[in-house]
């Protein structure tokens, strides 16, 4: 049996979205009621070892005709990004800070003009430090999360639209330094009374 590993998102597998532990494998099958019991398969793909997932051991293509035999669509659909898993609630509450900004600077006026990563990036953190300091909406009455959502989106479409000025500065490994801080905390929460 192979062993249960902690791992980054790689191409060639998939890490549980419940757990976010991998074990390698052939093809995974869904057990989660509300993915419907869909088969997902790929080269070297992996078992989900929280037990949502099991392990089968047909092929791609035996998984494909098993598919094929049901709903011809399922074939195809079960390779697509799964867009129906990003909450309709987030995707309203976004779409009353783009309703705003559509009525102030116009509909997608950052694919014609283009933005600066940093502009939008502090723009979130001002949102969600406000919301997280307890204001709930800024002065046009749009929720903060709303414009934390936007403003994250808006560099996720610009980036996708050849349209962001990527003005980040040169990257510094925070990974490996929040880490590193990990023996701080714990030696911190071991001194309370």
């Amino acid at each position: 049996m192979n062993p249960v590993v902690q791992a980054a998102p790689r191409t060639d597998c998939r890490a549980c979205v419940h757990c976010g532990t991998v074990k390698e494998g052939v093809s995974i099958y869904c057990l989660h009621p509300k993915q419907g019991g869909a088969i997902f398969s790929w080269k070297n793909a992996t078992e989900l070892a929280c037990g949502i997932f099991e392990q089968r051991e047909e092929s791609f293509s035996e998984t494909l005709e098993a598919l094929e035999r049901g709903n011809p669509k399922d074939a195809i659909g079960v390779t697509k990004v799964p867009l129906s898993l990003f909450p309709s609630t987030a995707t309203a509450l976004a779409s009353l800070a783009f309703l705003n900004g559509a009525l102030k600077y116009g509909k997608y006026n950052w694919r014609q003009s283009g933005v600066k990563a940093s502009i939008y990036l502090d723009a979130c953190r001002r949102h969600l430090a406000k919301w997280e300091n307890g204001e709930e909406v800024d002065e046009d009455g749009v929720p903060h999360l709303a414009a934390a959502l936007a403003s994250v989106a808006i560099i996720v479409d610009a980036g996708a639209c050849g349209k962001l000025n990527d003005d980040r500065p040169p990257g510094a490994d925070v990974s490996k330094f929040f880490d590193s801080l990990v023996p701080i905390v714990k030696k911190l929460s071991e001194k309370k009374p």
